[in-house]
């Protein structure tokens, strides 16, 4: 039976109204999570929405992100921007005592003892389930029956697979994914997939509160995104693409937030960048920097030189500082009490900015004999 304008107008919204022609909502919706904290992110983020208005007809693309979108060329492309400022950080703004037990370490020797110096990891997978989740219900509440979740480094042949995955979930599949870990430990990778509303609104939208994400994890200290998604989504009929590259832990992104190229804002001291572990602690009553190259990512990194610049409240530099590391060397700094953020330099760009008054970012020392 032909479909009259009013019974269309019932079952989704309008997006326009020209002359005899009404032009209502697709049935998919495009979900884009964004962290745009860099002029890089921004740009790549901008470069996946073009390719998205330029690839499918009429996309409908709803935008997530915790850090304000102030690009109007960003405002162009997408139907909605969902803005959260709460962008809570297990191990820095919520975390249990086993959570803290997961830690980024140190080993050196003081006084012929040898002294481990660690500070907690931090993680964003429950921040970026709840921007998933404000993105979701809205997509729910405009009854939209399929969603394409992406982040927003996702590589752009993955854009080719979409109207795939959009068949498959109109055969009856409730989610498409790819695979993310080793054949003994295979999760849905969240980087990408596809789903309809219908099972996210069942099986990921009861999940809000930080205890219910808990509950929602696999257990208190496995409590990573991958494993968590896989583990309530089991029920789901699923189709599984395998791995989108070869390789069990290789992101569908292309920018890790281990390899950031630049930055100029302060922020919370996160993972090692390209090999290069941080932590300010106090031992002694003197407060301490100690800096590692411990982490070989590859060859490319087996030694730099590696440059960190005290600066006061006021962000004028004190004093520069500059060492050349091998892997598995480390080197300690006793900043003055007004020294208020640290820079740490290496491949020519500012890779670590951090506000040494925070103690969030300190780590602590134990003996281990």
């Amino acid at each position: 039976m032909r479909q009259t304008i009013s019974q269309k107008c019932c079952e989704l919204n309008i997006c326009s109204c020209k002359s005899a022609n009404v032009i209502s909502f697709p049935e998919r919706c495009f979900v884009i999570g964004a962290h745009c904290s860099t002029d890089e992110r921004t740009e790549r983020l901008k470069e996946l929405l073009k390719n998205i208005v330029n690839n499918f007809e009429n996309p409908f693309i709803i935008l997530a992100s915790h850090l304000p979108i102030l690009d109007s060329e960003i405002y162009e492309c997408v139907d909605y921007l969902v803005y959260n400022k709460n962008n809570p950080i297990i191990n820095r703004d919520v975390s249990t005592p086993t959570q803290k037990q997961q830690v980024y370490s140190i080993l050196s020797y003081k006084e012929d003892k040898e002294i481990l110096i660690s500070r907690s990891a931090p993680y964003q997978g429950y921040a970026q389930h709840l921007s998933m989740m404000d993105a979701f219900s809205l997509a729910d509440y405009q009854r939209f029956k399929y969603i394409h979740y992406m982040n927003y480094d996702v590589s752009f042949d993955l854009l080719d697979q979409l109207d795939n995955h959009y068949d498959f979930l109109k055969d009856g599949y409730d989610l498409v994914h790819y695979l993310y870990g080793t054949e003994e430990e295979q999760y849905i990778n969240t980087d990408a997939f596809s789903i309809t509303t219908k099972c996210s609104t069942r099986l990921l939208l009861p999940c809000l509160s930080y205890d219910e994400y808990l509950k929602f994890s696999v257990s208190e200290y496995h409590f990573g995104l991958e494993p968590a998604y896989s583990k309530n989504l089991h029920s789901a009929n699923k189709k599984n693409l395998g791995y989108f590259h070869k390789g069990p832990y290789r992101p569908i992104g292309t920018i890790s937030f281990s390899n950031v190229k630049d930055t100029e804002d302060v922020s919370l001291l996160g993972s090692p960048v390209k090999g290069v572990t941080v932590i300010p602690y106090e031992h002694e009553d003197i407060t301490r920097v100690i800096i590692s190259n411990s982490w070989a990512v590859s060859n490319e990194y087996t030694k730099q030189l590696i440059v960190a610049i005290f600066l006061d409240e006021n962000k004028n530099e004190m004093s520069k500082h500059p060492y050349e590391m091998s892997i598995g060397t480390w080197f300690e700094l006793y900043p003055d009490s007004d020294v208020n953020y640290v820079k740490i330099m290496f491949d020519g760009s500012t890779n670590i900015f951090f506000d040494l008054k925070d103690k969030r970012n300190y780590g602590t020392l134990q003996v281990i004999k």
